[in-house]
């Protein structure tokens, strides 16, 4: 188990595990989502160098041996994700996430450092619904 002063340094700094990289990502990105809807200001460089260390060690491959490989048919267990994480999801190039989501055909936020996905939206564009529209077992 990690503790507080595993995760603090002498210098005041705090280290982020890699397996908890993809998590802190993910509610900087929520949080940030949700300023933006409320009016809030940009990023500055260092807020953006500190999302994309992030992403970075999110994305890496797990020093750790133990660590299985993630499968293609994972289920999405996030509530909300960024680009890279979709576009492996979706088994595509992020870029192409990026296009989707600026002509709106995957519903997401914009934010300074990115797209922010909800999880039901790509859910919903991976299995060919509109938002908000029941899944084909919902009419049984």
């Amino acid at each position: 188990m990690t503790t507080t002063e595993d995760l603090l340094a002498e210098d005041g700094s705090v280290r982020v595990p890699q397996h908890l990289a993809a998590s802190v990502h993910t509610a900087v990105m929520l949080h940030l989502a949700a300023r933006t809807r409320a009016g809030g200001g940009a990023l500055t460089a260092e807020a953006r160098a500190l999302l994309r260390a992030l992403h970075r060690a999110a994305s890496a491959p797990s020093s750790a041996s133990d660590t299985p490989a993630p499968s293609p048919a994972r289920v999405i267990t996030s509530r909300v994700m960024g680009v890279a994480e979709a576009a492996d999801l979706l088994g595509c190039n992020p870029s192409y996430v990026r296009r989707l989501c600026h002509a709106g055909r995957i519903p997401a936020t914009r934010i300074t450092g990115g797209w922010v996905i909800e999880a039901t939206a790509l859910d919903d564009y991976r299995h060919g619904r509109t938002s908000g529209e029941p899944g084909p077992d919902a009419h049984g």
